[in-house]
């Protein structure tokens, strides 16, 4: 999703155009109260999501809102924070994420065990978890995944870069599964799609770890090339160990619902629909959508 340039509108707000998946989108920016609240609003980053733009709202509000079907879905702070994502991911991408205890899950989402607690509450009152919390399950988890993407694609995507760099061959993934292994590192993006199942022939390919693996860029004789490398490395929101991604053909691959965000955070309609395929066949996000 690109960012274009905000405008001045009517009724005190500005409307941004953004670039996403199926075309432009205006998101429609209303801020309430004066200067002063605007000023705080834009400063808190509370937004606001109806149907497919995107909305900032009062502090106070911290309000979002997505109409995916018939019954609009709203959901309340902290599941819109940045924290608050990284605990969603841990619910959408393992289920035993689910009923582990909070101080497990706090771990696993790299978060504080207070954050943990405030999410979870949340969640339950906006009726996405159900159950006890030994037998915790996801409701409604199609929209929650909707609207997860949109949260990631905004609060952490820019976040997580840690360097872009030039492989000589872009299809270098193919047999370097102890590579990355060694390197503690998991693989993402469009060569995991393919691993996945995928009917697409990679042009880039994005690696998940920790810190820069140096070991791994320099094994695989990859260049420093911030503007057309094609292999991204980005930093992981969660434990590894924690939260464990499908393993195919000895490679180790983040999970699914990392790589289907990730193929529509770049904006690409070509990754797009791989990403719908993904969702479609993909075992843990056709269960989510089941739910």
């Amino acid at each position: 999703m690109d960012v274009g340039r905000e405008r001045p509108s009517a009724a005190d707000g500005v409307s941004t155009t953004l670039t996403w998946p199926g075309g432009p989108v205006v998101a429609r920016t209303t801020l309430t109260g004066g200067a002063s609240a605007r000023g705080s609003a834009m400063s808190s980053g509370a937004v606001r999501i109806v149907a497919r733009s995107l909305h900032r709202t009062n502090a106070a509000a911290s309000v979002a809102r997505v109409d995916a079907g018939p019954a609009p879905v709203t959901v309340q702070a902290p599941l819109l924070s940045r924290a608050g994502v990284q605990v969603v991911f841990a619910w959408l991408a393992d289920a035993g994420s689910l009923t582990c205890s909070l101080r497990a899950l706090a771990a696993r989402a790299r978060v504080s065990l207070a954050t943990a607690q405030r999410v979870t509450q949340q969640a339950r009152r906006e009726g996405y978890l159900v159950g006890s919390s030994r037998e915790t399950a996801l409701a409604r988890g199609g929209k929650l995944l909707d609207l997860w993407v949109v949260a990631y694609r905004a609060r952490l995507w820019d976040r997580q870069r840690l360097g872009r760099f030039l492989a000589p061959d872009r299809d270098w993934w193919r047999g370097a599964g102890p590579a990355l292994r060694e390197a503690g590192c998991q693989l993402g993006g469009d060569a995991a799609a393919i691993v996945l199942g995928a009917p697409l022939v990679s042009n880039s390919s994005l690696v998940y770890a920790d810190a820069l693996p140096a070991g791994l860029i320099a094994g695989q004789r990859w260049r420093h090339d911030p503007a057309s490398g094609n292999v991204e490395i980005r930093q992981r929101i969660w434990r590894p160990g924690g939260i464990v991604g499908p393993g195919h053909g000895g490679l180790d691959v983040v999970p699914s619902v990392l790589v289907y965000a990730d193929l529509l955070a770049g904006g690409d309609p070509r990754q797009a629909e791989i990403a719908q395929w993904l969702r479609r066949h993909d075992a843990r996000l056709v269960d989510l959508d089941r739910t």
